[in-house]
């Protein structure tokens, strides 16, 4: 398969596999750097274990779904991502990206547990996440009628804003490490 990469890609195409119901054995993939041009090799079989019978349909579905499905530009330049209450924005600061988790969406036994923010801030280190500013306000989130978050100003480990690249996989681990 030679394609042109893309965030998600790989992702793409395994999600197609499994749909077709094609075990991956072993893979070979690589990508050009300077051109962007992804040469892949699967070693692949039905799902009984069977040599595949026209494994070029198999290669045309895959291209058609990534010519479908490949992403947008306009999801590269996306600004706002949320999933459940957690939003991550890079129109609110000049050098930051902000995210807050809504903290009223949690229990207040969790919220003010420290090992629901050691969860957060460990996984903002796992992705090579800086924090430049944090409030957290789990006390006054529990009195308050007003709804409590946690704010983040974060930074890459270039000390610039968060590329969609980056938000994308801040907020998939976050809202798989937090169940949301």
């Amino acid at each position: 398969l030679k394609v042109k990469s893309f965030p998600g890609l790989m992702r793409l195409i395994t999600w197609v596999l499994t749909g077709l119901r094609i075990e991956v054995h072993r893979a070979s993939l690589r990508t050009d750097l300077e051109t962007g041009i992804e040469n892949d090799l699967f070693y692949v079989t039905d799902e009984k274990g069977r040599k595949l019978k026209d494994p070029e349909s198999v290669k045309s579905r895959l291209e058609d779904f990534i010519q479908y499905c490949g992403m947008p530009a306009e999801h590269l330049e996306a600004q706002v991502f949320q999933q459940g209450p957690i939003k991550i924005d890079n129109s609110k600061h000049p050098t930051c990206t902000a995210m807050s988790i809504l903290v009223s969406s949690i229990s207040p036994d969790e919220a003010s547990d420290g090992r629901y923010l050691l969860e957060v801030v460990s996984t903002l280190t796992a992705v090579g996440v800086s924090i430049a500013e944090a409030d957290i306000l789990c006390d006054e989130c529990r009195s308050s009628d007003m709804p409590g978050k946690w704010r983040f100003l974060l930074q890459n480990q270039d000390g610039n804003k968060l590329d969609y690249v980056q938000i994308s996989g801040l907020i998939y681990t976050l809202a798989s490490v937090l169940k949301f």
